[in-house]
This record gives structure tokens, sequence and C-alpha cells, in this order.
């Protein structure tokens, strides 16, 4: 278990150096998505798909600047 200490300086390094983004499944309209991520690690996955997001827009940038 964490010291009181130990908690407070965990939660002044969060406040300074990361961001915390939430999302909310429709358990009626979203199961598909709910059970393709039932065995998944959330966070390295959703990172993984922001990655590839930014790298193929900056591709499809780069090849409109080449034509």
């Amino acid at each position: 278990m964490s010291s009181p200490a130990q908690i407070r300086a965990s939660n002044k390094y969060n406040k300074k150096n990361t961001v915390l983004k939430g999302i909310r499944f429709n358990k009626n309209t979203e199961k598909e998505m709910i059970e393709w991520l039932s065995d998944k690690a959330f966070g390295p996955y959703v990172k993984a798909l922001i990655a590839a997001d930014m790298r193929s827009q900056e591709d499809a940038s780069n090849q409109d600047r080449c034509q």
C-alpha cells in the first residue's frame, strides 16, 4: 500500500505530465466494439491506432505536396 506522501507525489507528477482521456461505450448499440476490446490492453491498443492514423495522415499530406 502506498503512503500518503507517495500518493501525493504520484498525483503531482500525473497532474504535471499526463492527460487522461475517457471514452464511453453504449452497451446496446456498441456491443461488437466492447467485445472486440475485451481481450486487448485498451491504452496501448488505442495509442497504436492513433499513431497509425497520424502516419497515414502524414503520408497522405506528403503525397498531396508531391503532386
